[in-house]
């Protein structure tokens, strides 16, 4: 299958899947290159993106009882097709920003569709 067929396939259903497909910003920072003694300020650059959430990892197991103190990692399905997301990176979703854990592309090289975990 060629790559371009498989970006339409994916814009497809990102475009089907409708309410359960987030509008996100992937958010890249670039902090320059180090100036001893002098504080760096990173530049973030913004890119649109879609995420599907997917099950979350729960942080604790089905026996256990009280409140979870830690949100754990979750995961979803990010579409962007301006950027490649990173390790690192952010992801703005509905005021919040989050920070990506581990990232997996799983479009056969399209540069389109990213397994992300994120927390």
């Amino acid at each position: 299958m060629k790559l371009e067929n498989i970006r339409q396939h994916i814009r497809r259903l990102y475009d089907a899947a409708g309410e359960i497909a987030f509008t996100a910003k992937l958010i890249q920072k670039d902090y320059g290159a180090y100036i001893p003694g002098s504080s760096s300020t990173p530049s973030e650059m913004s890119y649109p993106a879609r995420l599907i959430k997917m099950k979350s990892v729960s942080g604790k197991s089905g026996i256990e009882d009280g409140p979870v103190l830690e949100k754990g990692i979750q995961m979803g399905l990010l579409e962007c097709e301006s950027a490649a997301p990173q390790v690192d990176d952010e992801l703005d979703l509905d005021e919040e920003r989050l920070i990506i854990a581990k990232v997996n592309s799983v479009d056969m090289g399209a540069g389109l569709l990213y397994e992300v975990w994120y927390s």
